[in-house]
């Protein structure tokens, strides 16, 4: 199966990439932040600015590290 596809647009990728849910972070491309999203408990959401999905991080600066870990909270990586 051929995926033929005209490639997206340059500029309407750096547009989309700028807004929400996208967030720009230093060194790391594609992040999205995972709040604010209702849960199963519809009277639930998901805090923003706490949880940050992306493909590959080892490229992060330290700047970067400062936007996602303003606070030294983040203990962990889950992947």
């Amino acid at each position: 199966m051929s995926l033929d596809r005209d490639p997206l647009d340059e500029d309407y990728v750096k547009t989309r990439l700028k807004q929400p849910p996208f967030v720009t972070i230093d060194g790391v491309l594609n992040v999205r932040d995972l709040g604010p999203y209702q849960t199963a408990d519809p009277s639930l959401i998901t805090k923003p600015s706490l949880m940050y999905r992306s493909g590959e991080v080892s490229g992060i600066t330290e700047e970067g590290m400062g936007i996602i870990s303003p606070t030294p909270r983040m203990k962990t990586h889950p992947d």
